[in-house]
């Protein structure tokens, strides 16, 4: 069985090493705004576990029904910066898909974006404009999602992207800077 250890330093746990045993190798992991729950994905896992004060605890396994889909193997996954129910992920079959937690029905699945034609290695959501989803893929290309509209507003096209970085702190509303790094080869 994988393992997952995390030191998180929030109040939550107060920088306390927790972990637990996971039922497959994770790739990504993401920690909501307050620190009280951590998301997990990977090829064969996607689970949400409250942070809790001696333990983490599973809260959600968003892989369900009979034959999970492609879209539910994961290369990242990102929590909402101020929705504590959204997440969104990265898939290995080319899908963005955004998730809510505060879903009744079984299936937690919100949006699915079926645009990049490779797998999709980084997600992130905009710092200042909470609408707005960013993907990176191993197509070459970015694309901006507006959540408002379901389908993407914009798409940056180059090389193969491994890395994704979005950053708002020191800049005006409604200014990002991007880190694009390619992949080697």
């Amino acid at each position: 069985m994988a393992r997952m250890a995390t030191a998180l330093g929030g109040s939550a746990v107060g920088g306390r090493t927790m972990s637990c045993n996971l039922d497959a190798p994770a790739n990504a992991i993401s920690v909501c705004r307050d620190g009280s729950q951590v998301a997990v994905a990977g090829r064969n896992i996607f689970k949400v576990y409250a942070i809790e004060e001696e333990q983490l605890c599973e809260k959600a396994n968003l892989r369900v029904g009979r034959k999970p889909s492609l879209n539910l193997s994961c290369a990242d996954v990102a929590w909402h910066q101020a929705e504590d129910n959204l997440l969104a992920t990265a898939a290995t079959n080319g899908a963005v898909v955004t998730w809510n937690l505060g879903k009744q029905s079984r299936n937690k699945q919100d949006q699915l974006f079926m645009e990049h034609k490779r797998t999709v290695n980084k997600v992130c959501f905009h710092p200042v404009e909470l609408h707005i989803l960013l993907s990176g893929s191993q197509d070459g290309s970015m694309k901006c999602f507006d959540l408002r509209r379901k389908e993407s507003v914009c798409t940056f096209s180059g090389r193969p992207l491994t890395e994704l970085d979005v950053g708002g702190e020191g800049r005006g509303a409604g200014e990002i800077g991007l880190k694009l790094a390619e992949a080697s080869g």
